[in-house]
């Protein structure tokens, strides 16, 4: 059984990282001005919000899951998480389309040998 301190160590990590990651991110990327920006943005903001009670608990000892509106933000943060796949599949399909598109027209795609 994992020890309760590294649990917490874990959760509180995680939260940090994901709360931490799109401000560090802005001042050296403007991940809004791209799509793919926007998934890595948004994950990391549903990952915030599925470690919050574990934060919370940690912090004041509350335990929102007996709470059905903090349920339903959970399983809503938990649906966003998951969606985020498929929309960044299609993001990085759209970049890198762009991206063939532009070698193929400068000459530079690698042929099959």
């Amino acid at each position: 059984m994992p020890s309760p301190l590294i649990a917490a160590i874990l959760v509180r990590a995680g939260f940090w990282l994901a709360l931490l990651f799109t401000p560090v991110v802005s001042s050296y990327w403007p991940w809004w001005k791209h799509d793919l920006g926007w998934t890595i943005a948004a994950e990391s903001w549903a990952f915030a919000v599925l470690l919050l009670p574990g934060q919370l608990t940690t912090w004041f000892g509350v335990h929102l899951e007996r709470e059905a509106w903090w349920v339903w933000l959970q399983l809503l943060a938990f649906a966003v998480a998951i969606s985020i796949f498929p929309w960044r599949a299609w993001a990085t399909y759209r970049v890198q389309r762009k991206g063939v598109r532009r070698a193929r027209a400068r000459g530079d795609v690698l042929r099959p040998d």
